[in-house]
């Protein structure tokens, strides 16, 4: 599959920018362009079977983790400008008055809440809610789960309204203008991988930031994250 029409080629230079087309041209050119299958993904990744099971998993550090995850339809790796799946786990895992984590951590069942997308390729994206559970969330896990369910269902009824939009896009192009210095490398291979997303043209407005309010689009994922096909994970000691 190392085909020139599938690469996408990420520079970083102290070089004028002629220096460095001219070695790109040197290095690169030779690259060939092969006839190459499309590959997609149809069958999903985990197995229907354990949709809502709990899976028990021994953990390799002394921590207590419950995950919901939810795989998404290839249409969500396909839209680009509403950013839903991180509007949606921005109202799931702020730790606001009345918000899912504050509720939860009153009742001293977890220590720490998250909720996001993670990505397999192009087309397979997950939508999970991740818990960090104190002692007593290990023995309660199935009323931090309800919790999580009736926190979805209220914001599948309720909506999103379109001032949440407006604060998590001003928060993302903040971040984004008064970003910290991260490590080169990993700056380089996160660019590289947006790139294989977002057209050139646009890159990387698109990936960084929400640009339309689409209600629709959250409308969808909430209605998507149900019970019937989540796939729970426990990470404790059995025992």
């Amino acid at each position: 599959h190392y085909s020139s029409d599938r690469m996408h080629l990420v520079i970083y230079s102290h070089l004028p920018l002629e220096k460095i087309e001219a070695e790109v041209v040197d290095y690169f050119s030779s690259v060939p362009e092969r006839p190459t299958p499309t590959i997609s993904y149809c069958n999903p990744i985990f197995p229907t079977d354990l949709h809502k099971k709990v899976v028990v998993i021994p953990p390799l550090q002394e921590t207590h983790m419950l995950e919901l995850a939810w795989e998404l339809p290839e249409s969500f790796s396909e839209e680009q400008y509403s950013h839903a799946d991180e509007l949606v786990g921005f109202i799931l895992g702020h730790e606001g008055e009345n918000s899912l984590y504050s509720q939860l951590k009153k009742n001293h069942l977890i220590e720490g809440l998250g909720a996001g997308k993670e990505s397999f390729g192009k087309e397979k994206l997950f939508f999970t809610i991740t818990c960090k559970l104190t002692k007593k969330g290990v023995e309660h896990y199935e009323e931090v789960v309800q919790a999580c369910l009736a926190a979805i269902d209220h914001y599948t009824k309720a909506g999103v309204p379109s001032y949440l939009f407006d604060e998590v896009s001003k928060m993302k192009k903040m971040r984004y203008a008064y970003q910290s210095r991260e490590d080169l490398f990993s700056n380089l291979m996160e660019f590289a991988s947006a790139l294989t997303i977002e057209p050139l043209e646009t890159f990387p407005e698109l990936t960084l930031t929400p640009t339309k309010y689409l209600p629709e689009k959250m409308d969808l994922l909430f209605q998507h994250l149900k019970l019937d096909n989540c796939f729970l994970t426990l990470a404790t000691d059995p025992a």
